[in-house]
């Protein structure tokens, strides 16, 4: 698991772009939608977009206070206000008291399953053995962040700094399902589920009050929460009937029926792969973070040559 604190000085709709780019090919998106692991918006500007998930078991007093109506789609500028610290539409959230020199507006937490779990999704035989996979990822994102993230974070603080101590309270995050390391894949090679958990810097206690998250609790517990992960993830592939071991060098829930040279020659693709996209990039002078999935796509799948120019300007 990897963690990245969101500020009022990050680009909170860049962010949002960047958590809801494409990433399923379009032939699995109609198979996605059938057996509820992945929708589009559907409709407006951002119909092409990835729906992001809201937290399943949201608080209603706290969706309420930050704007959030679960039967409700989130487009894209809806994401970016409430990265930027605000509520859904756009407005301050009421009783948030922002103290002096306070800049984090979110933290988000990624979970990623290891280069094998990955493999077996793009490689399934069958769409319903993709959607196992791909729902016992959720679900193992769903449950950490419940049972082991909320606890810890999820006490407003008083005081200055914290210094009156914390109560506990609920806290909202979404998700953004992530199926491959590239914009769209160019091959199975490319599949890399990971999951990005933004949690917004706001916590609603039982009486009403309203603060922020405690993220000195988080401190030096982030390979523990990784490792929790992992094991809920183990434990939902093992439910669904497949074989897994944890690894023991890292702690990841591996498929053992996937080969270690598979998984070894998938990454080691990726990573060149990427690797190489970049560098044409920069030789073209082109900012590979201001191309769209289009260009990103045109410089991933063709070799290198002058001949892209035209293709990704």
């Amino acid at each position: 698991m990897t963690y990245l604190t969101g500020r009022v000085t990050t680009p909170a709709l860049a962010m949002a772009r960047h958590l809801m780019q494409v990433t399923l090919p379009p032939d699995l998106k109609e198979v996605a939608a059938y057996y509820g692991w992945s929708r589009d918006l559907g409709a407006g500007p951002d119909a092409d977009r990835p729906s992001p998930r809201m937290r399943a078991d949201l608080d209603p007093h706290l969706a309420r206070l930050v704007g959030l109506d679960p039967t409700t789609p989130l487009d894209l500028d809806t994401v970016a206000n409430l990265l930027a610290g605000r509520r859904a539409d756009g407005r301050p959230i009421p009783g948030k008291q922002v103290q002096r020199g306070e800049r984090v507006t979110f933290i988000d937490l990624c979970f990623s399953a290891d280069k094998s779990v990955s493999i077996a999704w793009a490689l399934a035989p069958t769409p319903g053995e993709a959607a196992v996979i791909a729902l016992a990822l959720q679900e193992a994102v769903h449950a950490t962040m419940v049972e082991a993230v909320a606890p810890q974070i999820g006490r407003a603080r008083r005081g200055k700094a914290g210094r009156g101590g914390s109560e506990a309270g609920e806290i909202a995050w979404l998700a953004f399902d992530h199926w491959t390391s590239r914009p769209t894949p160019g091959s199975a090679g490319d599949a890399q589920l990971h999951v990005h958990c933004p949690v917004l810097n706001v916590v609603r206690t039982a009486d009403g009050r309203v603060g922020g998250l405690d993220l000195q609790r988080l401190r030096g517990r982030v390979h523990e929460l990784g490792a929790i992960f992992q094991a809920n993830l183990a434990r939902n592939l093992r439910r669904a009937g497949i074989a897994v071991a944890l690894d023991p060098k890292h702690g990841c829930a591996r498929i053992a029926a996937i080969p270690e040279e598979v998984r070894a020659a998938f990454a080691k693709r990726t990573a060149i792969g990427t690797a190489a996209a970049y560098a044409q990039a920069e030789k073209l002078v082109l900012d590979w973070d201001e191309l769209d999935e289009r260009a990103r796509v045109a410089l991933l799948k063709q070799g290198p040559g002058e001949r892209m120019v035209e293709n990704v300007r």
